[in-house]
């Protein structure tokens, strides 16, 4: 597959990646519409998309909660942070459906206990030295029809994350109610909120 069909397929995998988060979703609002057909190599399409699925990831795993880019590829890491790490050792039984993937989301998401989960895109063989330099990419290796059914697995896979962290608290709890404070797991803000609500009416939609 040359440069030029891969760019045509990127630009539409943007915009239906764009069309969940915002459209559909509502999880961004603002959204520089800098899209895959104003780059002239892949690997500036490829970092195109990157940075909307990045600023996808920072709004389901908000902060102390890391995300992180690994270089050359479409690739990301999500650090757990040290109190939801606790909570999810305290909840031993919790945390086996986390790690045990479910439809969709093998080759997509692989979480390693309890300290990151890496979710993959697409792995496009970039060149070290150049940064624009282009090779014989395919459609899979690039991510084309895979960010918007990877968007969806992690956002289910979040929601299972609360439920553990929500059991762990409550294990820690029931351990020693005299001395430990009532669980106030998992830790709730305005987006944990947004996220929450999105994800109800995603569901009884038939969206997710």
């Amino acid at each position: 597959m040359d440069c030029a069909q891969i760019l045509r397929l990127q630009q539409t995998e943007f915009f239906l990646l764009h069309n969940l988060v915002v459209d559909e979703l509502g999880l961004l609002k603002r959204v520089k519409r800098i899209t895959p057909a104003a780059k002239n190599t892949v690997q500036e399409a490829v970092a195109c998309q990157a940075r909307l699925f990045r600023s996808f990831l920072g709004k389901v795993f908000p902060p102390p909660i890391r995300v992180s880019k690994t270089p050359r590829c479409f690739e990301f890491c999500v650090g757990i942070d040290t109190r939801t790490r606790e909570f999810l050792v305290e909840g031993t039984e919790a945390c086996a459906i986390l790690r045990t993937p479910v439809v969709g989301e093998s080759g997509f998401l692989r979480f390693e206990f309890p300290w990151r989960l890496v979710v993959t895109v697409g792995k496009p063989r970039f060149h070290r030295r150049s940064r624009y330099r282009y090779m014989d990419f395919t459609a899979s290796e690039v991510g084309i029809g895979k960010s918007h059914m990877v968007a969806k697995a992690v956002m289910l896979w979040k929601e299972r994350l609360d439920a553990a962290v929500a059991a762990g608290a409550a294990a820690r709890f029931a351990e020693a109610p005299e001395t430990a404070e009532a669980p106030a797991a998992p830790r709730r803000n305005a987006a944990q909120e947004q996220l929450d609500a999105v994800l109800s009416a995603a569901v009884e939609a038939g969206r997710l």
